[in-house]
């Protein structure tokens, strides 16, 4: 099954928010730490059905973070969280999940 990964670093507050395979996350992390100056870990996952449409939904919730600390623009998947958003993440995931399967019961 695939899920929504957030993965990234408490230390900068910086996280990337992407779709992989529930199996392969581990695989994902290692990826992306290559293009990455600093260590960052898996802090959250959320198996779903609708992996690509809950993200895309999750993604457009979070639009107003991609700016980190300094205003600068954050490009792609990569998001400036405070805390409480990282804490959140299933939360979000959960209520756009139920979200897009609400329209498509319309």
């Amino acid at each position: 099954m695939e899920c929504i990964y957030l993965i990234g670093s408490h230390e900068t507050s910086l996280y990337k928010i992407g779709v992989t395979e529930e199996k392969e996350i581990n695989t994902r992390l290692r990826n992306i730490q290559v293009g990455c100056p600093y260590k960052i870990e898996v802090i959250d996952r959320f198996p779903t059905l609708y992996a690509y449409k809950v993200e895309k939904i999750v993604h457009r919730s979070l639009s107003c973070d991609k700016t980190d600390g300094n205003g600068v623009p954050l490009h792609g998947e990569w998001f400036y969280l405070g805390l409480e958003n990282v804490y959140k993440f299933q939360e979000k995931c959960t209520l756009s999940e139920s979200n897009y399967k609400l329209i498509q019961d319309l």
